[in-house]
């Protein structure tokens, strides 16, 4: 991480949008207790690919709350997006629904 977020967008621009249905395939650090901050030209990045209700950060509808040890990538993003999959389909039982899930995860992982 740098001054003015250039070298973070450079990272963010090459593996996050590229790749397919926006999904991570490496793993992130998240340093553990580290007040929200974000660069300008990241915010502008994530506007430009994101609504803002998508998007958790202090200068965004959705408030990141301080040295938050529960938001991560996976909490405001993939559970919602894997959710609107299984839900996607006509879904009558428990069973169906349970069987959903796992095919999904292992559609996009």
């Amino acid at each position: 991480m740098a001054l003015k977020g250039v070298p973070l967008r450079v990272p963010i621009t090459a593996s996050f949008f590229s790749t397919s249905h926006f999904c991570l395939t490496e793993r992130d650090n998240m340093q553990v207790g580290a007040p929200p901050h974000i660069a300008r030209a990241v915010q502008a990045l994530l506007l430009d690919h994101f609504v803002d209700d998508r998007v958790i950060s202090r200068i965004f509808p959705i408030a990141w709350p301080p040295r938050s040890l529960d938001l991560n990538p996976c909490d405001f993003w993939l559970w919602r997006f894997l959710k609107d999959c299984a839900y996607g389909g006509n879904i009558r039982t428990l069973p169906e629904l349970k069987a959903s899930i796992p095919r999904h995860v292992s559609t996009y992982y």
